[in-house]
């Protein structure tokens, strides 16, 4: 009986490992297409927030960013 009691947390031990490791490697993942696809659009002209600076140029002049508010 403790030695099926001892298999078994060795299985979910060994299973919680898995899962962790998996999850290591998304998060890695993640950050590392997240930097790619910041360097690819430095590249092509296009910001970070995916706003060429072209049309950023060609953009109305009555068209106000966030910075140009002032919230008082």
């Amino acid at each position: 009986m403790m030695n099926n009691m001892s298999d078994y947390f060795v299985a979910e031990k060994q299973e919680s490992v898995i899962f962790v490791v998996v999850g290591l490697l998304a998060t890695g993942f993640s950050l590392w297409l997240s930097e790619t696809k910041r360097g690819l659009r430095q590249v092509s002209g296009v910001g970070g927030d995916g706003v060429s600076q072209e049309s950023i140029a060609k953009s109305p002049a009555w068209c106000a960013t966030l910075s140009d508010l002032q919230l008082d």
